[in-house]
This record gives structure tokens, sequence and C-alpha cells, in this order.
């Protein structure tokens, strides 16, 4: 969509939503502009088209650069809107759900569209972004047909009537649940050296990465034996990831999907990522089947569960949180040669997860924790995303840069941002320096490369 199509989407939407409930308005705006954010960082590079495009977006939806990318599997303002849209069902005043009068199908249509837009913005669509896009999407459906008290949808809710991304010569497929079951793969990727190279260059993450390389290094030994006929020792895969956010903990996660494939350990190498809200439903029964849905989009690779510990710290007689782990804990058992799980979150309370329940003791004995990066990795991976998209730093934009990151590293508190922290800062100079160079008249390419000391501070 260009400029015009998107403002007139947005328009449609916020003036149905304001006959309904107007508070609903800005939370969408907020939840749209993170969702942008989020796809645009999925592959963890910003180039110039894609802060193009969340300028325009922030025009568009009126927001401010401090919001942060959407975190959340369903956005506040889906569920508001579903909860709009059935008593709107309820009290008679929608019958047929169609494009024109449905809130819901509005609101999933502008976020499959604006979505779309921000992973092709830059022309260099990337896995990681496609990733994002369809599970978000898939998401977004399969909480709408689970909550929408509604049993025929219609046509309004098919996304591949609304959308069409492309990746090379293919397309995306169905974004519908029942077609959603395409987790990546490592098909055709790197070799095994290429991507422990990639592995061991990743910046600060050295305990990680020597636990990482051991492990490897067994694995290869004990399939080595195997293959001259000598006894194998069983190597349980299984992994406890602990730290702060923004230490790397997924996209570690991602490469040894690839680098057990290489070695044989699983047979994809996919990759699958989840949390509470993809695996806990709301009724006796749902959490089972929506868990082991996931499972089956995960055989063959990893399963990633990020913030596992929500499973068991949410009282109340109504949680399912240890249905899911049941689930989970059969089908490390009966997967055991072609399946590993991964939990991640914080230390304590993911010693508590594990301690929750005896099958998980018993089968997570390995843990890997992800230490906050130091002032010297935090401007590393600062300089990184400078060069990375075409920027360089003033010598003292450099200084003031270094001492910006030692700064926070030493009043960080619980739940510092690390990397994600770069990222927003990092955004927020770009930002600063576009405004300082408008105010001049004529812009120098050097000015344009150029970050100073006033950008940063």
């Amino acid at each position: 969509m260009n400029r015009s199509e998107t403002e007139e989407m947005h328009s449609r939407l916020m003036k149905r939503i304001e006959g309904i409930d107007d508070s609903i308005c800005e939370i969408i705006n907020s939840d749209l502009y993170g969702f942008v954010k989020k796809l645009v960082y999925a592959d963890d590079y910003m180039y110039n088209p894609e802060f193009d495009y969340l300028d325009m977006c922030s025009e568009i939806f009126e927001m401010t650069d401090e919001v942060w990318p959407l975190e959340e599997e369903i956005p506040d303002s889906l569920r508001l809107i579903v909860e709009a849209e059935n008593r709107l069902i309820k009290t008679g005043k929608i019958s047929d759900i169609t494009d024109e009068n449905s809130p819901t199908a509005m609101w999933l249509k502008l976020f499959a569209n604006v979505g779309a837009d921000a992973v092709s913005c830059d022309n260099k669509i990337e896995v990681e972004e496609i990733e994002c896009f369809r599970k978000s999407l898939s998401d977004f459906l399969r909480y709408i047909i689970a909550n929408l008290k509604k049993t025929d949808f219609g046509d309004c809710f098919d996304l591949n009537m609304v959308v069409s991304v492309e990746t090379g010569e293919e397309k995306t497929e169905s974004f519908l649940p029942k077609e959603e079951k395409r987790p990546t793969e490592n098909k055709g990727g790197k070799k095994l050296e290429e991507l422990m190279k990639e592995l061991n260059s990743l910046i600060g993450l050295e305990e990680v990465k020597a636990e990482v390389n051991s492990l490897v290094s067994l694995v290869k030994i004990q399939k080595l034996r195997e293959q001259r006929g000598l006894k194998r020792i069983p190597v349980s895969l299984h992994m406890v990831f602990t730290g702060n956010p923004g230490t790397g903990k997924t996209t570690v996660a991602r490469l040894l999907a690839k680098i057990y494939k290489e070695l044989g350990v699983l047979s994809k190498g996919s990759f699958v990522e989840t949390d509470r809200s993809g695996l806990v439903g709301g009724y006796v029964g749902q959490t089972a089947i929506k868990t082991q849905e996931v499972i089956e989009d995960a055989l063959g690779g990893i399963l990633f569960i990020d913030e596992a510990y929500s499973l068991t710290n949410v009282k109340g007689e109504n949680d399912y949180g240890k249905e899911s782990i049941d689930t989970i804990v059969k089908a490390m058992e009966d997967n055991r040669d072609d399946l590993i799980v991964i939990v991640a979150g914080y230390p304590l309370l993911m010693e508590e997860f594990v301690k929750s329940n005896p099958g998980l003791s018993s089968r997570f004995n390995k843990y890997l924790h992800f230490s906050d990066y130091t002032p010297d990795e935090l401007n590393c991976i600062f300089k990184k995303l400078c060069g990375d998209n075409g920027y360089e730093l003033s010598a003292e934009a450099e200084k003031a840069a270094a001492d910006y990151f030692t700064e926070i590293y030493r009043n960080r508190g619980e739940g510092f941002g690390n990397g994600r922290a770069v990222r927003n800062k990092f955004e927020s100079i770009v930002t600063r320096q576009a405004v300082r160079l408008s105010e001049k008249g004529q812009v120098s390419d050097k000015e344009l490369l150029t970050i100073e000391t006033e950008d940063i501070i």
C-alpha cells in the first residue's frame, strides 16, 4: 500500500471504532506502530527505507519513537476489539460479518497490509521478518477464531485475499491456522563450519559460546561412535536459557536448530518460538490441543518457549498452564530423537519453573546463562548497527556513545534491555540526527553519514 491507501484503511477503522468505543483507538495506534517496529527489527538490522517507513507510520498513527516493539503475541487492541464486536453480535447489531461491518476484520486487514509493507519496504525481505510476520498473523487468526462468537467467518478473514508478500519467486502460503504449520527450516542452508563461525562471531556471550562448542563436540563424537558401531551415551539436549531480555537467547537457539540439523541430530532443523499465549487455552481441553499443535510444528527441530515460567506462576482455578506442561513433557519423551525443547526466562523464575514438575527437572539438566552485555559489548553492538546501516561516528560521538553505554550499564536494573536497549538508542540517535540536519539548508553526503555528539546526548 502507498501512504494514501494506508491512511484510508486506518481512517475507516478509526471511524468504525469511534462508533463503538473510541477509547480503543489510541491502543490500536500504539499496537500497530509497535507491530511495525517488531517486524523491521526481526532480523536485527535496520535499513534506511525501514526508518523512512517507520517515520511515515509515526505520522499516520500519531505515535512517538518511545513506543517499544510489540512483544505481546495477542495485542491488547485485538482483545478489546473482539470483545466489542461480541457485544455487537449479542445485541443483534451485527448479523452477518462482512468486510465493512466487522471491526475485527478491518483491524486484521489493516495489520496484515501494514505488516506486509513493513516487511517489504526495503526490498530485502529476510527470512526472520517473514517468519515473524506469518507467525503473528496466524496467532491473530487463532485468537479471533477461538474468541469471536461467530461460526461462519466468511472471506473477510481469509488473509490470502488481502495480502501477498513475495520472497524471491515464492509467495507466502495460507495464513489460516490449519495451513500455518510451516516453521522455518535449514533447507539448503549453511554448512556446519559456517554456522559455528556465525555462532562464535556473536558479540559477547563468551561463556555461552564455550558451552555450545563443548556440546557440539560431544554430539559429534557420539555420532561418530554410533557410526562405528560403538556404544552411544544418551545425551539430553533439552536446555534452560536464563538471562535478561535482549541477551541473544533466541538468536543462539535459532542457530542451534540449524547446527543440530547439520549434525544429523534433528531431521529438519526447524525453529518454532512460542510463549504462554501460544500454548494455553481459555477452557478445559483447549490447552492440550493448542500445545500439541505447536509441538507438531516443532517436530524435527527446536521448540523455544520464552518466559516459560509464566506456565506455572499464574495462579487461579481457571489456569491451564499445568496441562500445557504435562503435554510438553509427554512430547519430549515420545519424540526424544527428533525434538529439542529450550525454555527461557529470568534465572530465579526459571529455577522455580523447572522445580515445579518432576518431569521438567529430570529432563532439563543443561543451563546456559546469558549475562548482561558489558559496556564495551553494548558499544560494539551499537557500532555494528551504525556500520550495517551506513552510518559512522565522529571521534567525539564515539566517546559520547561509550560513556552513555557505561552509564546505562552502571544504572541497569532488573529486566535491563541489553541489545534491545541499544537498538532503541540507535533509532533515537538516527532520529535526532535527522531533525538536526533537516534544520540546515544544504546537507553534504558526509553529514548524512556522520553521527555527532549532539545526536547521542
